[in-house]
């Protein structure tokens, strides 16, 4: 499983190309998260669901 770890500080870090996995439990806040800093930051993120426990974020631009 993996740990639960901060979710904006952790996102606001990646560089382009960089991954991130978070826990299953943590996909709204991160959902949310990659959003508003996409938004606020003007980079660019792709979620998604790798397994049933595991969630993933990369930085595209």
């Amino acid at each position: 499983m993996t740990p639960f770890k901060p979710v904006r500080p952790t996102i606001r870090e990646l560089q382009i190309g960089d991954s991130v996995e978070f826990p299953i439990e943590q996909q709204g806040s991160v959902r949310t998260a990659a959003y508003e800093l996409g938004k606020r930051l003007r980079r660019k993120f792709v979620t998604a669901t790798v397994d049933d426990d595991t969630y993933r974020v990369t930085r595209t631009a």
